[in-house]
């Protein structure tokens, strides 16, 4: 990471196979990690609440947001 400022990653689709490696790994390397949930159940401190076909987001997720990973959709794995 450049200098030595830390950067805020917005992922969607964080709790995927890969956005959990993404997420780890950009821990790892310092950054600061956000992720987005359609499930209430699963909220925490840096995990909002989002429903696209409501068109609802916790606005706080955006937040001093440097860069949006979205991964969000169908589980490609999950079909043929």
């Amino acid at each position: 990471m450049a200098g030595n400022s830390v950067r805020t990653v917005l992922i969607t689709g964080f709790s995927g196979l890969i956005g959990q490696y993404i997420s780890t790994y950009l821990l790892q390397k310092g950054f600061i990690v956000k992720g987005l949930t359609q499930s209430k159940n699963h909220l925490s401190e840096s995990v909002f609440y989002w429903n696209v076909n409501e068109q609802l987001i916790d606005k706080r997720a955006l937040e001093n947001v440097d860069c949006i990973i979205h991964l969000a959709g169908l589980n490609i794995a999950g079909k043929r």
